[in-house]
């Protein structure tokens, strides 16, 4: 009897992107959203635990799935400084026009528009995308930096592959460290800097809904979009000639752009269309020009660079 011929339709196991940070520094704010708990913590961009220099700080939101680290709750308070490792994804929520306007300092302007306008004008939201970190190691620790509990360092519990372990723990005295990986699906010039926006397909990105697939037949994905700055649009002093749909690996930093966004701007980019028409009805509009707010964002600050060569296949291809 002839043994079975061994199939040649075996779904090859997938490939990730590379995607883990370490930040250390000190909670400024804590907020709950379904069921999760969300930090807000002052990174020194100097290598200071503590950092009582705005101008010298990056402000970078952390996310707590249901309050949890390794499955345990935890204890966090404002003040608390601690060294939180985890992965990068991009977080998108809507901003009210009420807090466009108290940023811009105009909340008077919605006094000027039509009376039976109001209602439609208070009603306005603007989609905003930033980073976030989602935790899933941390560590208390001293004034000093050392660890408040030296038997509970997180090494050996972060749940990376090897290789991402010994990327996100190769050294405890880092305070801002991203190793990240992906496709350049945008890339933009601003302030003479070179932007890209990099598609992540790590081992964290959810599944496409109703089991679609890519590449030879691997689960289709939805991937993390994270912003990375090429500062001067160099990188290491040399020229950043990567183009789109090129496959990049980043090591850098968390980073924060500040830009000034106009209220017109903003509204156009809403790209409702009665939104146009209020603008339409509404008296002096040429006066949403001059209103602008300053918003920031962060991104990863690129310090170095491989650019992989020939077409890299993804989950999605």
């Amino acid at each position: 009897m002839c043994p079975k011929p061994i199939s040649r339709l075996r779904r090859p196991s997938e490939t990730f992107d590379l995607n883990t940070a370490q930040f250390a520094g000190v909670i400024q704010k804590l907020w709950p959203r379904n069921g999760d708990v969300y930090a807000r913590q002052r990174i020194s961009t100097r290598s200071h635990l503590v950092e009582d220099d705005d101008a010298q700080a990056v402000y970078a939101n952390l996310r707590f799935p249901m309050g949890l680290v390794h499955d345990q709750p935890i204890t966090l308070q404002s003040g608390d400084a601690i060294r939180v490792s985890g992965y990068l994804t991009h977080n998108e929520y809507m901003e009210t026009i009420h807090r466009f306007l108290q940023a811009a300092h105009a909340e008077s302007f919605l006094k000027g528009v039509p009376p039976e306008d109001l209602l439609s004008w208070q009603a306005i939201t603007f989609r905003r995308t930033n980073i976030l970190l989602n935790v899933r190691s941390l560590i208390w620790l001293h004034p000093d930096g050392k660890p408040a509990d030296p038997q509970n360092t997180g090494a050996g519990s972060l749940q990376f592959t090897e290789v991402e372990d010994a990327v996100a723990l190769a050294d405890a005295k880092v305070f801002n460290h991203v190793v990240l990986e992906g496709i350049v699906a945008r890339r933009w010039e601003y302030a003479e800097n070179i932007f890209m926006r990099l598609a992540v397909y790590d081992r964290f990105t959810p599944l496409e809904r109703g089991g679609m697939t890519g590449n030879r037949g691997r689960p289709r994905r939805k991937p993390h979009y994270i912003t990375v700055r090429f500062t001067g649009g160099k990188v290491a002093g040399r020229p950043v000639t990567a183009k789109l749909k090129d496959r990049l690996r980043v090591t850098g930093t968390i980073g924060e752009q500040a830009t000034k966004v106009t209220l017109h701007q903003a509204l156009l980019e809403t790209g409702s269309e009665e939104v146009v028409a209020l603008l339409g009805r509404l008296p002096n509009a040429d006066n949403t020009q001059e209103i602008q707010a300053q918003q920031e964002s962060l991104h990863v600050e690129a310090l170095s660079l491989i650019a992989y060569s020939g077409r890299q296949e993804s989950n999605n291809q």
